[in-house]
C-alpha cells in the first residue's frame, strides 16, 4: 500500500555524496545471496537483479541533494524491490531504508508484474515531485498556516501554541518579520488565534480548510499527512 509522502530532515551526505553520514549503505551483494538489514540501513539493489523481501519491511525513499528525504511507500514480505538506478536524477536519488530487521534475497525468476511496477513507480515519482513543488511554492500565509498546525500538533492540549519569535518564524518561512506580524494580526482579527505571546488556536478549521483548498485535498487526515504532521490532535 502506498503511504502518503512525508518530508523529513536527514544528516548531510557523506564524502561520496550519495547517502547520509553515519548510515550503512548496502551495495555489493553477490547474486542469489541474502542480506540481513538492521533498522535504518539503506539498500540499493544491483542493476537487473530481482530482490525480494523475505521478512521485515523497507521504505522506498527519495533522497534530495540538500540531505532531506521523502518517504514514498513501504514494502513488506513478498514484495519485489526494483532496481532504482533508472529512476534517479541529478535532483534526487532513490534507495530502500529498512524500518525493522529485514532479510532480502534474490530469485532467478523474472519479477512478476515488473513492467507494471516500473510504470507505477514512475507515476508515483511524478506525483511526489508535483506535491513537493506545490508545498514549496505555497504563498507565505499558507506556509505560516502549516507551521501553526505543526505547533498545535505538538501542544499537549492541541490548541496552546508555543511560537518562536516573529524573526525566527520569518527565517523558517523565508520571508520578513513584517510579513509574519501582518499575517498573525490578520488571524487574530479573524478569531483564529487569541492574543498574547502564547496564543491559543481558536479556529483550527480555518487553517485546515484554507490549506485543503490550496493543495486540492478533501480529508483533513490527507492534508496533515501531506504536510508531514504525524501526531496531530
Amino acid at each position: 500500500m502506498i503511504a502518503a509522502p512525508t518530508m523529513t530532515a536527514r544528516a548531510p551526505a557523506n564524502a561520496d555524496g550519495d547517502h547520509p553520514a553515519g548510515v550503512r549503505m548496502i551495495r555489493e551483494v553477490r547474486r542469489r545471496d541474502a542480506v540481513v538489514m538492521k533498522d535504518g540501513d539503506l539498500f540499493d539493489p544491483p542493476v537487473a537483479e530481482n530482490a525480494v523481501v523475505d521478512y521485515g519491511g523497507v521504505t522506498l525513499e527519495m533522497l534530495m541533494v540538500d540531505g532531506s528525504s521523502l518517504s514514498l511507500c513501504r514494502m513488506g514480505p513478498g514484495d519485489v524491490l526494483l532496481d532504482l538506478e533508472t529512476f534517479c536524477t541529478p535532483v534526487f536519488s532513490l534507495c530502500y531504508r529498512a524500518d525493522r530487521p529485514t532479510r532480502i534475497s534474490w530469485t532467478r525468476r523474472p519479477a512478476f508484474g515488473a513492467r507494471d511496477a516500473y510504470d507505477g513507480m514512475q507515476e508515483l515519482l511524478v506525483a511526489c515531485m508535483r506535491r513537493v513543488h506545490e508545498l514549496a511554492c505555497l504563498q507565505t500565509a499558507h506556509r505560516l498556516y502549516c507551521e501553526l498546525l505543526r505547533f498545535a500538533a505538538e501542544a499537549p492540549d492541541g490548541v496552546s501554541l508555543v511560537l518562536p519569535s516573529q524573526g525566527q518564524l520569518a527565517l523558517r518561512l523565508c520571508t520578513t518579520r513584517e510579513t509574519i506580524s501582518r499575517e498573525l494580526s490578520f488571524l487574530r482579527r479573524e478569531g483564529v488565534l487569541s492574543a498574547g505571546r502564547e496564543p491559543r488556536l481558536l479556529n483550527r478549521g480555518f487553517l485546515v480548510s484554507t490549506l485543503s483548498r490550496a493543495l486540492g485535498v478533501i480529508e483533513e487526515a490527507d492534508l496533515l499527512r501531506s504536510l508531514g504532521i504525524r501526531h496531530a490532535r
